[in-house]
């Protein structure tokens, strides 16, 4: 706007001096006008004179109005921006919400014991733990810090809301089983334990209803029932569930995952007494995964034990 002014006052000011100019050349020596007498020259003076004010007013009005016009397009301000954005964001939640679940995601992998959980909204943050891309330890420190922020009740009321909506998507009954579980943590052992634990497990059991295939729901309940008391009896039922795991992965294309069903099922073999089906297990997770240390370390110790004889080709 500020351009805009000053061009105009310097196009009326090249206006001004042109007339002056002819004005000037008109009393030049050799022009017609060299016998104009003092009157003339006086009246020619006043008129230069009436000239310039009323040029002057102009430049004063029009820069009044440039003043109080709204601004051009390119120089919206700060606030037009702001309702513009705010308007785009409100017609486009689901891109807002990914591209705010992938800032978290960054922050939590260049420094994730600094995120404040505390002033993200719930919903990025269930966003964010159902991603993929999280290794295991990344999404069991973010729900530790859930946990130490006090939103764990908001994270299982948020799950279970998106459940309840979209009650045929095993996925999201096997996120309200770990929420369960998260929340079963946050407890520890209470009497209200007791009413976390059956929960997750039937969400888990509601997800392989849908779809029996899906690992993620029986790798859960398996791991899950193998941490319940031995007196209720159901680490055989764990047991069975790792193994079916086993013959499904047999016929899917290889996951990185897939190596911890060998090595939890490897240690309840272990834990049960059967030490030459678990070092079985293990040496068979490892020829499918040989960079799986968890794998390594818990065959390493069984043979170190001395209680099973090595083959010869080992």
């Amino acid at each position: 706007m500020k351009l805009l002014a000053t061009l105009l006052v310097a196009a009326l000011a090249a206006l001004g001096a042109q007339r002056f100019g002819s004005a000037r050349a008109a009393r030049s020596p050799g022009a017609a006008t060299d016998t104009m007498d003092l009157d003339q020259v006086v009246a020619r003076a006043q008129e230069l004179r009436r000239e310039n004010e009323r040029l002057a007013r102009e430049i004063e009005r029009r820069t009044s109005l440039l003043a109080t016009s709204p601004a051009p397009a390119d120089e919206v301000g700060e606030v037009e921006i702001a309702a513009a954005l705010e308007r785009w964001r409100a017609a486009h939640p689901e891109e807002v919400q990914a591209a705010a679940a992938r800032k978290i995601e960054r922050t939590t992998r260049t420094a994730p014991g600094e995120v404040d959980l505390a002033s993200i909204p719930m919903l990025e943050l269930v966003q964010t733990l159902s991603r993929s891309s999280l290794t295991n330890f990344e999404r069991q420190e973010l729900f530790q810090k859930l946990r130490e922020a006090g939103r764990i009740d908001e994270y299982v009321a948020a799950i279970e809301k998106l459940a309840a909506e979209d009650p045929e998507n095993a996925d999201l009954q096997v996120a309200l089983g770990n929420a369960y579980l998260q929340k079963l943590f946050a407890v520890g052992n209470t009497p209200e334990a007791g009413k976390w634990a059956p929960l997750s497990d039937s969400a888990f059991d509601r997800a392989l209803e849908l779809d029996e295939e899906n690992w993620g729901a029986r790798f859960s309940k398996a791991v899950s029932l193998s941490n319940w008391p031995a007196f209720l009896g159901r680490g055989p039922e764990a047991i069975e569930h790792f193994e079916i795991l086993l013959e499904q992965q047999a016929t899917q294309p290889k996951q990185e995952q897939f190596a911890l069903t060998y090595l939890f099922l490897g240690n309840m073999q272990q834990a049960g007494g059967e030490r030459d089906k678990a070092i079985a297990t293990w040496r068979a997770g490892l020829e499918l995964f040989p960079d799986m240390d968890g794998l390594r370390q818990a065959l390493a110790g069984a043979e170190a034990s001395g209680t099973t004889e090595r083959p010869a080709d080992r």
